[in-house]
């Protein structure tokens, strides 16, 4: 028996030669909300402590700005990828 994630990944690619996309959308769609869904948790929490008047130490300055720009870099890669993928 295999682990959950590699049953995903072949009912996914399934769906796909069947063109039967929204299942794969829905995938796509759920990954991409836990992964953005972790970043935005610790970046409320920063940005919490900068709407209070908290400083921000060195390290949180940095991972507010890191996240910031991987957020933005996660979600252009899923819009890209389902464009090139699944709309042309």
């Amino acid at each position: 028996m295999g682990n959950w994630g590699d049953d995903v990944v072949t009912a996914m690619r399934q769906r796909r030669r069947e063109r039967e996309l929204e299942p794969i959308r829905e995938g796509y769609a759920a990954a991409a909300e836990v992964s953005i869904g972790e970043i935005m948790k610790t970046l409320d929490r920063i940005e919490a402590k900068v709407d209070s008047g908290e400083k921000l130490s060195a390290d949180e300055k940095v991972l507010r700005t890191e996240l910031h720009a991987l957020r933005l870099k996660i979600e252009r890669a899923l819009q890209d990828f389902w464009t090139d993928t699944y709309d042309n």
